[in-house]
């Protein structure tokens, strides 16, 4: 899905641009860092970020793989105006940046915007209840297979009853996101790729196939 599918507002416009600007970010960029100041809201037009967060022990772990259209520096809403979280670019892209201080303008005269950014908030509650229940699964497999459920969801696009899931998450990431370590989430992969449940495709993604007659993936999209 295209940040133009699932955000109602042309950002692009004139009216807008002087309001929140486009920012280029590039592959490996930190963009907040958890308990840092933060002054704006980002909305992804184009590429992936990875929101972490770091726990009592100074351990990170991957909370979301967030894409186009998805929102995030939601702590400068708050009142301390504080990263909660960090955020990391998996990958080249743009972001449109609002400043928090502008947001009852934008409100003034595009009230879709505010909607908009109350939706994507209830959205990131869902995950975080989705990722809860993940967790409490017994099974390494089950939890896996879980999050990469949620991931094609979110991220995905499905051709020919199998899902292909564009995702620049290492294993350690993967893994941090369900409660498992990189060995435990490396064996398991090779597991559901050796029943064919998966196939990887380097560090460009993976198909998922939910049908067991499927064997390979569509040629277009080798």
């Amino acid at each position: 899905m295209t940040f133009k599918d699932r955000f109602p507002i042309d950002l692009d416009s004139r009216a807008l641009t002087d309001l929140a600007p486009r920012s280029r970010i590039w592959k490996g960029t930190r963009i907040g860092t958890q308990g840092e100041p933060c002054e704006n809201v980002y909305i992804i037009a184009e590429g992936q970020v990875l929101l972490s967060r770091r726990n009592a022990e100074g351990e990170d772990y991957a909370l979301y793989l967030l894409g186009p259209g998805d929102l995030f520096g939601e702590g400068s809403l708050g009142r301390q105006r504080r990263w909660l979280v960090s955020a990391k670019a998996l990958t080249d892209g743009i972001l449109h940046v609002l400043p928090a201080g502008q947001l009852p303008r934008f409100a003034q005269f595009y009230p879709q915007l505010t909607a908009h950014i109350v939706t994507l908030l209830s959205s990131r509650l869902e995950r975080a209840h989705l990722r809860l229940d993940i967790v409490t699964t017994d099974s390494a497999r089950g939890r896996l297979l879980s999050i990469l459920s949620v991931l094609a969801d979110y991220h995905g696009e499905t051709r020919d009853g199998a899902r292909w899931l564009p995702m620049r998450l290492t294993q350690a990431e993967l893994g941090s996101m369900v409660g498992l370590a990189r060995e435990t989430v490396a064996r398991t992969l090779g597991e559901l790729e050796s029943e064919g449940v998966i196939r990887r495709l380097g560090r460009r993604g993976m198909w998922l196939y939910h049908v067991p007659d499927i064997e390979t993936p569509p040629d277009d999209l080798e």
